[in-house]
C-alpha cells in the first residue's frame, strides 16, 4: 500500500493532523414541461473549483483556513511504500 504524504500544517498551532475538504460543483438537472416539474436528478458532471479548505485536527485547535494551492501541489513527491501485513518489502 502506498502512503500519500502532504506538506501541510496548521498555521495556528503547527499540527500536521489536518482534515482537507476539496470543493466541487455538481449539477442537478430539473425538467419542466408546461410549468410543471417533471423530474429532477443529479448528474455526474463534477467541476473542479480549485477550492481546498483545511481544518486542524490537532490538540483541539479546530482552526479552519482556505489553501492557496491544489491538493496535488501540497502532496510531496516522496511516496513511501508500506508492505502488506508482515510481508518483507522495500521501503
Amino acid at each position: 500500500m502506498s502512503e500519500r504524504r502532504f506538506n501541510i500544517k496548521c498555521p495556528r498551532c503547527g499540527s500536521r493532523d489536518v482534515c482537507l475538504a476539496e470543493q466541487f460543483t455538481v449539477w442537478d438537472d430539473h425538467t419542466i414541461r408546461n410549468g410543471v416539474l417533471i423530474e429532477t436528478h443529479a448528474t455526474v458532471r463534477p467541476s473542479v473549483t480549485n477550492r481546498l479548505v483545511a481544518t486542524c485536527d490537532g490538540r483541539g485547535c479546530d482552526y479552519q483556513w482556505t489553501l492557496r494551492r491544489s491538493i496535488h501541489e501540497i502532496e510531496t513527491e516522496e511516496r513511501s511504500t508500506t508492505p502488506p501485513d508482515g510481508a518483507k518489502g522495500e521501503r
